[in-house]
């Protein structure tokens, strides 16, 4: 029996959407005149609010996209939130950044609560 056409596409989607996170942790944004620095102090940057927004989706695309559980989609979000910016330790050109980490994280739970909150109230959309 052949899936929906939507499920396959929320899937191709969700992996595109992985595959860009990633592509977006490794890519070297800022190369020129570049001073490698390590941010562990706690500020607000437009940036993290862009992080934010980035993995927004990342639970509805995990749990709708790929048929996952909630619990599972929140532990692969954390993963791949801590994962990117270990990544990002490692590579010359690109930094760790504490607040970046806290804004994905915030996104993946942000979007964690909207999702319950559509579910719980029945919105047909999702």
């Amino acid at each position: 029996m052949d899936k929906p056409v939507s499920i396959i596409t929320i899937r191709r989607l969700a992996i595109i959407y992985i595959l860009i996170l990633v592509a977006l942790s490794v890519y070297p944004f800022n190369m020129l005149g570049h001073q490698k620095t390590f941010f562990y102090k706690i500020e607000f940057r437009l940036d993290y609010l862009t992080h934010f927004i980035i993995y927004l989706p990342f639970i509805w695309l995990f749990i709708r996209g790929l048929n996952k559980k909630i619990w599972v989609s929140l532990l692969w979000g954390f993963l791949t939130a801590v994962g990117t910016e270990y990544i990002q330790y490692h590579i010359p050109y690109r930094t760790f950044n504490i607040n970046d980490l806290l804004a994905n994280v915030f996104g993946i739970l942000a979007g964690a609560l909207l999702f319950l909150f559509f579910i719980k109230h029945k919105i047909s959309s999702l």
